[in-house]
């Protein structure tokens, strides 16, 4: 009788141990061997360089990691999908590093999400995903002369030779910030261009659209296998669909080539690079799952 008292109450402990380990679960630990992005499409010559200083190709759908950097030539450009959904465009000459980047998707609203995205030069489109989305204040883009700080959008930023940073918001609202002074780009306000001239020189708006702008690389909609769509707001699904009126068909003409020729890997090149060409060009309606 004694030993059978004693089977249970063991059961019983152990049971109420596995609850509590369930219950209050730690943290996942980061696993910088996981992927944390994946290309959607690449034309010319894009590579990554790994956090233990390994280049690789990139193609359609190779994998991407923290810390990579991301390279391309004068005639390469690119795009990848991060796991929270969020899409990166890369510009031809353009120099990226993936420097913090965290995002469960079984969680997708967690506020413990974290991207920081470093320009070292060149330029790049960001539709922001999950993170920004569940909080906005984890997303970050830095550059060698301001720190860009999102609200859920939609923008580009391009470093000239000069190191001059220009940037246009194409939907939702930005923070562009140095030690000088803060500038906020609105869509919905049509504060929509600023540039920093360099660090010590506070951001100021423009009226005009950047050149750097004029003919950046198409953006295809996509999504990563798992992740579940980030909403939309009302005011987000207005400027969604005034921008994509603004653009015309030439975003989403790209976007379709992109999907269509990335398919094949020979040379890692796909059909997507045509310019927007339009200010306010928008993600079309159509949205890739890779």
């Amino acid at each position: 009788m004694t030993k059978r008292i004693i089977f249970f109450s063991f059961v019983f402990s152990s049971l109420s141990l596995l609850l509590f380990f369930e219950l209050f679960e730690p943290a996942e630990a980061e696993d910088e061997h996981a992927p944390i992005g994946r290309v959607v499409w690449v034309k010319g010559d894009v590579k990554a360089i790994g956090a233990d200083n390994a280049t690789r190709a990139l193609k359609r759908m190779s994998d991407i990691y923290l810390h990579d950097q991301i390279v391309t030539n004068k005639d390469g450009e690119g795009q990848i999908v991060m796991t929270d959904n969020s899409l990166i465009v890369f510009y031809p000459d353009t120099s990226t590093k993936l420097g913090q980047y965290h995002f469960n998707p079984k969680k997708p609203q967690s506020s413990d999400g974290k991207t920081t995205i470093e320009l070292a030069k060149g330029g790049a489109r960001v539709v922001t995903g999950w993170v920004a989305k569940s909080e906005p204040k984890n997303f970050q883009l830095k550059t060698p002369v301001a720190v860009i700080g999102v609200r859920g959008t939609d923008f580009s930023a391009a470093l000239n030779v000069s190191g001059q940073l220009d940037v246009e918001i194409k939907g939702g609202n930005i923070a562009v910030s140095n030690a000088a002074g803060t500038q906020e780009l609105s869509f919905a306000n049509k504060k929509l261009y600023a540039e920093v001239s360099s660090q010590t020189s506070a951001p100021a708006i423009l009226q005009t659209r950047p050149q750097a702008f004029l003919s950046e690389p198409a953006l295809v909609p996509s999504s990563m296998p798992g992740t579940p769509p980030v909403p939309k707001s009302p005011e987000e699904q207005k400027q969604s669909e005034a921008a994509g009126a603004a653009s015309g068909s030439g975003d989403a003409g790209g976007a379709a080539g992109g999907a269509g020729d990335g398919g094949g890997e020979g040379g890692g090149t796909s059909g997507g690079a045509g310019g927007t060409g339009v200010a306010g060009a928008s993600v079309s309606s159509t949205s890739f799952c890779l």
